[in-house]
């Protein structure tokens, strides 16, 4: 069936027209609505993710409760050589040390540990905001380009309504 030819018809050709002309604008409405959809998808996303400040002080608080309840200078002794062992430094001991001043060493280097552990995951974090930031702005472009397509499709067929 030839839109733009005069064959005979069930229909005369404006109906025709008329039926792309709202298919094509109820296509774009749909569209827009998939993309707000999804935008709003990804914006909630994107703040709902990890919070690297909330989980800094969070595992602090954690770790100062846990080693605050050390009670044995034997416990803590060993606590201290764990500490120094994952962070790769040696353990300068001292003889005659007490409880507090071992505590205040392990938590010293515990939040040395933790804020090395918490930059590298910020800036895993950052970076996934970013690529997402770039991801939906690229979306919103490529979905913009085919709604412009898709109403110069329908100017287009109006046009041609028009000239026939």
């Amino acid at each position: 069936m030839s839109i733009t030819g005069n064959e005979e018809r069930k229909h005369h050709a404006s109906i025709y027209w008329k039926r792309l002309t709202i298919f094509s604008v109820l296509g774009i409405l749909l569209y827009l609505g998939a993309l707000a959809n999804s935008s709003y998808r990804l914006y909630s996303l994107m703040r709902s993710g990890y919070h690297p400040i909330v989980s800094y002080e969070e595992d602090l608080k954690k770790m100062t409760s846990i080693i605050g309840a050390m009670s044995s200078v034997d416990e803590a002794n060993k606590a201290l050589e764990n500490t120094f062992t994952r962070s790769g430094k040696k353990n300068p001991t001292q003889e005659n040390e007490s409880l507090e001043s071992i505590k205040k060493r392990i938590i010293e280097e515990e939040e040395k540990l933790l804020l090395d552990r918490h930059e590298k995951q910020k800036k895993q974090y950052l970076q996934r905001q970013r690529s997402m930031r770039f991801e939906s702005i690229r979306y919103v472009l490529y979905s913009f380009i085919f709604i412009i397509f898709y109403f110069n499709l329908t100017l287009f067929f109006n046009r041609l309504h028009k000239s026939s």
